[in-house]
């Protein structure tokens, strides 16, 4: 491959400077530049120079950063910095569908905490399983179901619109969060998912809104956490705790 060929491609890669790149983008930038001269493996070649020149940084699952060898830059700042975009993209690939961002994350963003977790939920209609992000972040699919009878639809309708930088995104309103985060929490996040619901019920206490907790129950979801949601409230609120045991012995969900 010739010097000059590979400058061009440089020079057409610059007005992305900072920013993520598709795989397939790269490829079209060497095709318009390369013409006639364009292989596969001179294409697989440039791809090598461009990683090994510090040109662009894989990302994993066709997503790369461009840069120039004397930005100073490491992976982590590159995560933080384009985490939601890059997540965005991913989910829009993978799923064309409706789908929402659940748990403790939820719960974390509906009260202003926006860092960027190891592994993501977002709860979708058709499909369960974990993909790769971005470096070692992971993002977890999850459908609902009961009785062979899919939920999403139901549980789609107690979310919200929320916007993270520039990224448009549905994650679940703080009480189905809630939750979903007693019902899916990591023993090493108990307490502290446990001192974050104690916060929320705190500070918005007089805004609780019991009808999703009840709306569950009718479902027959979540029971589990709803008895433990009961327990944490009773020293913070003993109404929101009192309206909760009431739905609770209401449709005998009460577990010793």
């Amino acid at each position: 491959m010739k010097n000059e060929s590979f400058q061009l491609i440089i020079e057409k890669m610059w007005k992305y400077r900072w920013k993520i790149i598709t795989t397939e983008k790269i490829r079209e930038l060497i095709k318009q530049t390369m013409w006639d001269d364009y292989t596969t493996n001179r294409m697989y070649k440039i791809f090598y120079y461009l990683k090994s020149r510090w040109y662009i940084i894989d990302l994993k699952k066709n997503f790369f950063y461009v840069k120039l060898p004397e930005d100073e830059i490491n992976e982590e700042d590159i995560v933080d910095r384009l985490y939601w975009n890059i997540l965005n993209k991913q989910i829009k690939n993978l799923i064309k569908g409706k789908r929402y961002i659940w748990g403790l994350k939820a719960l974390e963003i509906a009260m202003g905490i926006y860092t960027t977790p190891d592994e993501i939920l977002i709860v979708n209609e058709n499909k369960q399983w974990i993909e790769s992000l971005i470096l070692e972040k992971k993002v977890l699919f999850k459908t609902y179901s009961s009785k062979k009878r899919n939920l999403f639809p139901f549980f789609y309708k107690e979310t919200q619109p929320i916007k993270i930088e520039k990224e448009k995104l549905n994650i679940a309103l703080p009480e189905l969060a809630i939750l979903e985060t007693l019902y899916n929490t990591s023993a090493l996040q108990k307490n502290y998912s446990e001192d974050l619901i104690k916060k929320r019920l705190r500070k918005n206490r007089k805004t609780f809104n019991i009808s999703i907790i009840e709306k569950c129950l009718k479902e027959n979801k979540h029971n589990s956490s709803i008895n433990r949601l009961s327990e944490l409230a009773a020293n913070i609120d003993p109404e929101i705790s009192k309206q909760l045991k009431t739905i609770i012995k209401k449709y005998w969900y009460i577990l010793n």
